[in-house]
């Protein structure tokens, strides 16, 4: 059989001179980077210098590289406005809820003023990174649900009440921040027990009623034996005349 003509080996140069060539005519063809022709939406392959062709002529290896999409940018603004506000962020652990207890938890948390988000954790840390409030960055730890309110005791008293009411479902409270500081599970235990601000003021106002009614008694006491004194005195000079 009669050899066929020699097989032409590329050179290095050859090779990116060929792929510069398929490049310019895709981008002829249409327009550049477009996410659902090159890699899906939010997703481009980057073909670095070195990864086109060897001397061999290999084939060009695609490095992929993830650009954010428009809902994790609106993520991040959503939790960083969140978070710009927030007096209480509970950290928990909502790994292995079924999605109807997860939405309960939702439901009986929003009807308390409470917002509940389950967030990724590099989103949480960009939020908390860019709303200025590092110590948020604390709640990122592995399955990350935040409950957040305005109202720090009324906050911890609803989510451990739900905790008491539910003791056999995986919720967990693992952390929080209270006023700016992170404090632990315990913490949030015992700032649920503190009695509702309502009932706190009436405490007070009773209290100061009681010491009011207190302080009249007495005063009237000593204007009654001040006015014995002085009618005594009143008798002692008459008797000397």
């Amino acid at each position: 059989m009669a050899a066929g003509p020699p097989v032409q080996v590329g050179t290095h140069e050859q090779s990116r001179r060929a792929h510069r060539v398929l490049l310019e005519a895709d981008a002829d063809a249409s327009p550049p980077l477009a996410p659902s022709r090159l890699g899906g939406a939010g997703r481009v392959f980057d073909l670095g210098a070195d990864e086109v062709g060897g001397a061999e002529g290999s084939t060009a290896a695609a490095k992929e590289v993830a650009l954010p999409t428009q809902h994790k940018i609106d993520q991040v603004a959503d939790l960083t406005a969140l978070l710009q506000d927030a007096e209480i962020a509970i950290g928990a652990s909502y790994k292995g809820m079924p999605v109807s207890d997860l939405t309960a938890l939702r439901r009986q948390m929003n009807a308390n003023g409470i917002q509940v988000r389950v967030v990724k954790n590099t989103l949480l840390r960009r939020a908390a990174t860019e709303a200025g409030r590092e110590q948020f960055s604390e709640l990122a730890q592995q399955d990350t649900a935040i409950l957040v309110g305005s109202d720090v005791v009324e906050t911890a008293r609803q989510v451990m009440t739900y905790r008491r009411e539910h003791a056999t479902s995986p919720f967990t409270v693992r952390n929080a921040v209270v006023s700016g500081e992170v404090v632990n599970a315990a913490y949030v235990e015992d700032l649920s027990t503190v009695p509702p601000r309502e009932e706190l003021i009436a405490r007070i106002a009773g209290g100061l009623t009681g010491k009011i009614r207190e302080l009249a008694g007495l005063l009237q006491a000593t204007t009654r034996e001040f006015a014995g004194l002085i009618d005594a005195r009143a008798s002692q000079l008459e008797g000397q005349q």
